[in-house]
């Protein structure tokens, strides 16, 4: 449990001294499930393209602080299937 409260304080503090995307870059977590991947196994029930789906949404969304939906106006939360999950 200390490691995930470790992994919560860095991306929600990094997310708010870079200034919440104002400097350029987006700072998240990402939740990519049980994947077939060497850590994962070959039991797992996503592929690994589909554990990556949201790593790469996030990477190509369009953000502004104004936005009208959260993927467009939020930082430094986590991310599962491309919905926020709450801390």
């Amino acid at each position: 449990m200390l490691v995930v409260l470790r992994h919560i304080a860095l991306v929600r503090n990094l997310a708010h001294e870079t200034g919440l995307g104002a400097r350029g870059f987006l700072v998240d977590a990402i939740c990519p499930n049980h994947s077939r991947t060497d850590m994962g196994g070959a039991d797992a029930p996503r592929s690994a393209e589909e554990g990556a789906a949201t790593a790469v949404w996030l990477a190509t969304r369009e953000f502004d602080p104004a936005g009208s939906t959260d993927a467009q106006k939020v930082t430094g939360v986590l991310w599962e299937d491309n919905q926020i999950v709450p801390w």
